[in-house]
């Protein structure tokens, strides 16, 4: 079975919530489970390329940026750390021609197994470069 990235992106976000909004089936708070997706990487668009981790986050340092964005920022209090990856991908352009381009993944650094009452998985993607 091959995957498109539409396919393959919805797939790494039902893995990532499951595993990170403690769904991975075990009532026992110290039994972690793991799972392991396997993925067909196929050439062309939507070929999968690189994942390159940029930073971590921490909570202080969201609690700054959304201090300094005032009345812009969503109002809420962080509770874990944020692992934010540059992902990229092959696509195609307005002529059909491939082209890199990238997503950025956060995802949050939460206890193993820990329950989480709202989605917490961000996404954002553009062409490489920009």
């Amino acid at each position: 079975m091959t995957f498109t990235l539409p396919r393959l992106t919805a797939m790494i976000c039902v893995v990532s919530l499951l595993v990170g909004c403690g769904g991975a089936g075990s009532k026992d708070p110290h039994v972690e489970v793991a799972q392991e997706a396997q993925l067909a990487n196929i050439a062309g668009q939507g070929q999968f390329m690189e994942a390159v981790l940029l930073k971590t986050v921490s909570t202080e340092e969201i609690t700054l940026a959304t201090a300094l964005a005032g009345d812009a920022a969503f109002n809420a209090i962080p509770r874990y750390a944020v692992k934010a990856y540059r992902m990229t991908y092959m696509t195609q352009d307005g002529q059909g021609q491939l082209i890199p381009a990238s997503a950025l993944l956060a995802i949050p650094q939460k206890p193993v197994n820990s329950l989480s009452p709202v989605l917490s998985l961000s996404a954002r993607h553009d062409q490489a470069g920009g």
